[in-house]
């Protein structure tokens, strides 16, 4: 700690509890009285005044130790996720080491720097939730106290299709090309994501299902296939409806462009894009691959089909299942209602 010049004064080098609890450490330092910051111990407000001034000291000193931006790689290392997600921490960790904020020292970082971090990011809400949830993470791998504040989540409007965009895309699949039909039939009649479809090979059929064993993605323009599914549960059979056995045959190689290898699921989904313009599906929020996806499971819920078995063919987890893919439409809420208070006599206003 920096040398205290000059006599103790009343209320120096002396402890000050807050109204809200914390405390914070006075001291004289060349012979000017510094409030050290506050905190929620004797022992971090003793370190943090050492900190503070030692930045009074030298405030044009190089910080000491390993960056926020450094200690976040060190963070990521201790992880344990799929490559894709890896990739997704990857270009937070470098967009982090290039902020201001990802080259100070952990232990220097205040309320108002996070703040300042925030008011710089220009992302989706999303994005920026998860993101400040992250950025708590490493503060808390860093063993220091501040925290951001994360912005709460939103409810989305993504949902399954309604009765009259099915038959939409019922339609629209028969003018599509061969390959984008398999691939958003994969989607909408197997509850396959955009990854497994394009990485699903014949060679993967059991019986009258398969089993996604490879997702194909796009790295730096490039496809990639990798041998790790989303989650644990993914790699489960699937069964396949009749028609599209039909339709995707048993020819070798992928069931999405057969021996020319993977196609680009991007590609895919914008020639299923712009078929879609001008029709119902247009103006269907969030309208692609997922979207049939989430018919798949949520037309099954309907027929009558139990949550665990449903689940099971999405290889999804129940509850999940539940609360993302069941969005009740407005037609099943009227006609639930209807069904039990149709034939209820109103009872007679009690009289006064």
């Amino acid at each position: 700690m920096p040398t205290v010049s000059g006599r103790r004064a009343k209320g120096e080098g002396t402890w000050e509890t807050l109204p809200s609890g914390k405390v914070r450490l006075i001291v004289q330092f060349n012979n000017q009285k510094v409030k050290g910051p506050a905190a929620e111990s004797k022992t971090l407000a003793r370190r943090l005044l050492k900190e503070r001034l030692a930045e009074l000291a030298n405030p044009n000193a190089p910080l000491k130790g390993k960056s926020f931006g450094t200690r976040a790689s060190e963070w990521l290392k201790t992880k344990r996720y799929s490559p894709t997600t890896q990739e997704v921490y990857g270009y937070w960790v470098s967009s982090l080491e290039k902020d201001p904020l990802g080259k100070m020292a952990p232990d220097l970082i205040r309320e108002k720097h996070l703040e300042e971090w925030k008011a710089r990011q220009t992302l989706a809400k999303s994005t920026l939730r998860n993101r400040c949830a992250w950025i708590n993470q490493l503060l808390k791998f860093c063993q220091v106290e501040p925290r951001i504040t994360v912005p709460r989540k939103s409810k989305h409007n993504r949902r399954p299709l309604f009765p009259e965009e099915i038959k939409a895309a019922g339609t629209l699949l028969t003018q599509l090309d061969p390959d984008t039909r398999i691939f958003a039939l994969l989607c909408f009649v197997c509850g396959l994501r955009r990854s497994e479809a394009c990485g699903l090979q014949h060679d993967d059929r059991i019986g009258d299902g398969f089993i996604p064993k490879r997702s194909a993605v796009i790295v730096k323009r490039k496809i990639i296939l990798r041998k790790i599914l989303k989650t644990d549960e993914s790699e489960a059979w699937v069964p396949i409806p009749p028609m599209l056995d039909k339709e995707i045959g048993g020819k070798p190689g992928y069931v999405v462009g057969g021996t020319k290898g993977p196609l680009s699921g991007k590609m895919l989904y914008d020639r299923l894009k712009k078929a879609a313009k001008g029709t119902a599906l247009e103006k269907v929020p969030y309208f692609g691959l997922h979207a049939l996806r989430r018919t798949y499971g949520f037309m099954q819920l309907e027929a009558g089909s139990d949550v665990v078995t449903v689940a099971s063919n999405m290889r999804h987890d129940p509850k999940m299942l539940l609360d993302e893919y069941s969005r009740t439409r407005r037609d099943l809420k009227t006609k639930s209602v209807a069904g039990v208070f149709d034939g209820l006599t109103p009872t007679e206003q009690p009289t006064k």
